[in-house]
C-alpha cells in the first residue's frame, strides 16, 4: 500500500431499464452517451505522491490508467505504438496545469458524443437523428439543448468528431451471449438477421432501445419508438410509453410464434 498506485472506477452508469437504478441528477443510463451512461466515480491513491482528499475537476478517461501506470513504473510507451491516454500524475499533483484532454470522443453503435471543454455534443439515434448540444458547466443534467442557439459551437464539435471518426476502423466484433453464439463462440447462423428495426445492423434489442431513448428516461414514447405501427401492441399497460421489458416480451412472443408456425 505504501508504494502502490491504486485506481478505483466504474465502467459505466447504472443500467436503469434493467435494475431501476438512478443516476440523478444525470440524464441517461448504461449504454447511452448522456452523462448518466459515461460519467462515473474515479479514484486514485498513491501515498506520498497524490495528495489525500484532493478533488480533480477536469475530465479524464479510463484509457488514462494504462499510460499513468506505465509512467509510474518508469516504462516508456513505444513511439511506434502510441496510446490514447495521458499520464494523470502531473495533473493531480499540480505539477501540470490545464486539462489532460482538449477533446474527448465516444462512439457506441448508433450513438456518439464529443466533449470539448464544457461543451458536449450528443447524437443518440445515428445519422438520421438530430445532434444535441449542452453546456455541462451550466446544465449537468443535459436538459437544455443549445444546438439552435450556438450553431458555431455545434459545427466545431461536429467537425472534430468527423475528423476523429475517419481515423477509426469499423467495429470488428459482434456482441456474444448464450442466445447469439454457438458453443464454440461463433455467431449462430441468422441470429442477427431479421426485419425488425430493433434488431437491425446486428444490434440487440437493448442497445437499439437505449439509442432510441432520446430523453434518457428509460421508456419510449410513440415518437421515439422505431416501429410506430406496432407501438400499441407493445404498450401492454396502455400508459402511452413502452419499457424495455414490454419490448422484450413482445418480440419474444413474436419469435415464439414464428418458430411454431411452419
Amino acid at each position: 500500500e505504501e508504494n502502490t498506485l491504486i485506481f478505483f472506477y466504474s465502467d459505466n452508469g447504472g443500467p436503469t431499464p434493467q435494475t431501476t437504478s438512478r443516476n440523478d441528477p444525470l440524464r441517461g443510463y448504461k449504454g447511452q452517451v448522456f452523462e448518466g451512461g459515461i460519467r462515473v466515480p474515479f479514484l486514485m491513491q498513491w501515498k506520498g505522491v497524490i495528495p489525500a482528499g484532493k478533488v480533480y475537476e477536469k475530465p479524464v478517461m479510463a484509457f488514462d490508467i494504462s499510460v499513468t501506470a506505465l509512467a509510474a513504473a518508469k516504462i516508456a510507451v513505444p513511439a511506434d505504438e502510441p496510446l490514447d491516454g495521458v499520464n494523470l500524475i502531473p495533473f493531480v499533483t499540480g505539477q501540470q496545469t490545464g486539462a489532460p484532454h482538449e477533446v474527448l470522443f465516444w462512439r457506441a453503435g448508433l450513438q456518439h458524443a464529443v466533449r470539448m471543454g464544457d461543451w458536449k455534443l450528443v447524437q443518440t439515434v445515428g445519422a438520421g437523428g438530430q445532434d444535441m448540444l449542452f453546456n455541462l458547466a451550466e446544465d449537468i443534467a443535459e436538459t437544455r439543448d443549445l444546438a439552435g442557439e450556438k450553431p458555431e459551437v455545434l459545427r466545431q464539435l461536429q467537425a472534430a468528431f468527423q475528423e476523429w471518426d475517419k481515423q477509426m476502423m469499423p467495429a470488428q466484433w459482434v456482441r456474444q451471449d448464450a442466445r447469439s453464439a454457438e458453443a464454440d463462440g461463433k455467431p449462430r447462423a441468422g441470429i442477427f438477421q431479421g426485419t425488425s428495426p430493433l434488431r437491425q445492423a446486428g444490434r440487440r434489442i437493448d442497445e437499439i432501445f437505449q439509442a432510441a431513448d432520446r430523453d434518457g428516461d428509460a421508456k419510449l414514447s410513440r415518437d421515439e419508438f422505431p416501429r410506430s405501427a406496432v407501438f400499441s401492441a407493445i404498450d401492454a399497460d396502455g400508459d402511452g410509453f413502452v419499457t424495455i421489458n414490454e419490448v422484450r416480451a413482445y418480440y419474444s412472443t413474436q419469435r415464439t410464434q414464428s418458430s411454431t408456425n411452419p
